[in-house]
């Protein structure tokens, strides 16, 4: 059977998050994914700029430059791995967390899918880093929590990756190995 592409996207599901480790020649690794439950919105703002050189009376050159994405992401709430891998949080032995102002935040990728009217579309930001989240509560009655996390998908200093994704082509192995390892291209 031929898979078709999707007309329209909607919904987020299947966010995961893997730790990553840069070694000192620059090598990256990602650790297992973990899954981020209760995703409700996430947003992707484009970052970069729009260049132009004028001469000979006309656009002599034109581009933009793509430093990732800006990124918004809501979630029910975040798990205490993420906050203690990714944001640095500390687990105490009276088993309380605490937030400290010298933590050190790590890098990591960022995997979720986009449903479809075919087939979801499941993408991976490969050098993400977040900042700590937005929260706060109101009184009961009232909507549900929701905690808001500012991150930045920047370029993969190893080879300027940015951002990968299925496709109606992708063969059904790597589709259905997304969520278990980071996925690197066979380029």
């Amino acid at each position: 059977m031929t898979k078709k592409n999707n007309k329209v996207e909607f919904g987020l599901e299947n966010v995961h998050f893997a730790d990553l480790t840069e070694a000192d020649d620059g090598s990256i690794t990602y650790g297992t994914p973990e899954r981020l439950p209760g995703a409700a919105k996430l947003e992707l703002e484009p970052r970069g700029e729009t260049m132009s050189f004028n001469a000979d009376n006309i656009e002599y050159f034109g581009g933009e430059t793509n430093l990732g994405y800006d990124c918004t992401a809501t979630f029910a709430k975040l798990t205490e791995s993420f906050l203690n891998k990714i944001l640095g949080e500390v687990l105490e032995s009276d088993g309380t967390v605490s937030e400290v102002s010298n933590a050190q935040t790590s890098m990591f990728a960022l995997m979720f899918q986009f449903e479809g009217d075919k087939s979801a579309t499941r993408h991976v930001l490969y050098y993400c880093k977040a900042s700590r989240p937005k929260g706060g509560s109101e009184t009961k009655g009232s909507n549900v929590n929701q905690v808001e996390l500012s991150l930045t998908a920047g370029p993969r200093p190893t080879d300027k990756r940015v951002k990968n994704r299925t496709t109606k082509d992708t063969p059904d192995e790597v589709y259905n190995n997304w969520f278990k390892q980071v996925h690197e291209p066979a380029s």
